[in-house]
């Protein structure tokens, strides 16, 4: 059975599934505190996406955002006849498409309304201070906001327990692998079950290459296989990543055929070389002038934190406005860096025994591992979940950089659990008086709570 995303919807809307920051629910309140603005009888004015007109936008009592081009003022009799007008709706499901892609260019709003320059314009002035804009290699005007987004990958082979933490912490972002999901559609049934829209989608490419190495039978992903694939799950994918090759030439035309046989252009993936001399920055070169949306940064799992720094430093000073994935990547670098998305499986070892949690606060990150008891599996799962989610928002002026401030209900609770347990192992006399702490303390995990 297909789900459907409107269905999903109306399940959100009915209370049914946890929302915390869905993009469903961010569309809904950046549009409206928008929409709250022009209801009080504010104008409010922004360049034009190309810098050649002032926009003026107004709200009038049908509903309706009119916008105001021409010079000065026009009288409100003649805005009906004379203004564009965006529906509160198409506003919302704009704001929403951007939240989930995260970053479009002006002519990617088209097919939303017949004054999508002017839809674009808006999205700018209702995202003002979360996003950044820039020209693209091809001269296109490119929005994309600001904050690294995480897809939660290794759900392929997760538990019910697992999908459940995804679902009951709003969890919108999740990678799975083509060779894990093509025979079965078990895993469309689960996005219908547990709120998820659409999905990254890897060649499992990745898998591949590990098995072999490990001396495993494997099989490469069958090219024409993946095309069918995509084709059929097309309105289910936010992204598709490139069967990647360690050719490059191979992988190059792995990128041709697929554009060519979905209409998708999929993510590119890039390897860096085994020692600086080795970087085939010619390559990057072409994709990046290519007008790539989000390019993939490959082969560093397993590699030391120099050699990632070496390569990540330059990759970001050559091309600053270019959006990267980091291919498992989750630790500090992603702090360190202005990472477009990533994917890890990290999230996991918050359900074992002894809970691995991962620890986003300010600018800094650990990664530190509790005694037992200090956390439920199920609460070390949820800390780990929210905490990671929060990285996205780190940088968005309405939101703060510390746990207990962030936009997640059991975040806070459960940071200022393993707050007080370290203080309570130092001086239990101190314990009850944390109840209002800021739980600012980066020192939490030392070696009296650590295991």
């Amino acid at each position: 059975m297909r789900h459907s995303i409107i269905h999903r919807r109306q399940r959100r809307r009915r209370g049914e599934f946890k929302v915390f920051n869905h993009p469903s629910k961010m569309a809904n309140e950046k549009a409206n505190e928008f929409i709250r603005k022009l209801e009080k009888g504010k104008v409010v004015a922004i360049t034009s996406a190309n810098e050649k007109k002032t926009i003026k936008f107004k709200m009038l009592e049908d509903g309706y955002i009119y916008l105001l081009t021409e010079q000065g003022e026009m009288k409100e009799g003649n805005l009906k006849d004379k203004c564009q007008k965006i529906s509160i709706s198409t506003l919302k499901h704009a704001c929403y498409e951007f939240l989930y892609l995260k970053t479009v260019t002006r002519a990617e709003f088209e097919k939303y309304s017949r004054y999508w320059s002017s839809l674009f314009a808006l999205l700018i002035t209702v995202f003002f201070d979360s996003l950044k804009k820039h020209r693209t290699p091809k001269g296109a005007i490119r929005i994309t906001l600001i904050g690294s987004r995480v897809f939660f990958s290794g759900l392929s082979a997760a538990s019910n327990i697992d999908w459940e933490a995804i679902r009951e912490n709003g969890s919108a972002f999740i990678l799975l692998a083509f060779p894990d999901i093509k025979r079965t559609d078990n895993w469309i049934k689960k996005l219908n079950e547990y709120n998820v829209d659409k999905i990254m989608l890897d060649s499992g490419v990745f898998g591949y290459i590990n098995a072999i190495k490990k001396g495993k039978k494997a099989t490469y992903p069958n090219l024409n296989e993946y095309c069918d694939f995509i084709n059929k799950n097309k309105d289910l994918l936010s992204h598709v990543i490139n069967l990647d090759h360690l050719e490059p030439e191979k992988a190059d035309e792995n990128q041709k055929l697929i554009y060519h046989k979905t209409g998708i252009r999929p993510v590119p993936v890039w390897h860096p070389g085994d020692t600086f001399m080795d970087h085939d920055w010619d390559r990057l070169d072409v994709l990046v002038k290519d007008d790539y949306p989000l390019i993939a940064i490959g082969k560093t799992v397993g590699k030391g934190e120099d050699y990632k720094k070496e390569i990540f430093n330059e990759i970001f000073r050559r091309y600053p406005n270019q959006n990267f994935h980091w291919l498992g990547g989750n630790s500090q670098l992603l702090l360190d860096y202005n990472w477009f998305s990533s994917d890890a499986t990290t999230w996991w070892k918050g359900r074992e025994e002894k809970p691995q949690l991962t620890v986003f606060e300010g600018f800094k990150a650990t990664t530190k591992r509790l005694h037992e008891g200090v956390l439920t599996r199920e609460e070390g799962l949820t800390f780990n979940i929210q905490m990671i989610q929060n990285i996205e928002y780190m940088n968005w002026s309405t939101f703060k950089r510390t746990p207990d401030k962030a936009p997640f209900p059991d975040l806070k609770d459960l940071w200022g659990r393993v707050y007080d347990a370290k203080r309570a192992k130092i001086d239990s006399s101190k314990s009850k008086n944390l109840e209002k702490s800021t739980y600012k303390q980066i020192e939490l995990f030392d070696e009296e709570l650590v295991g």
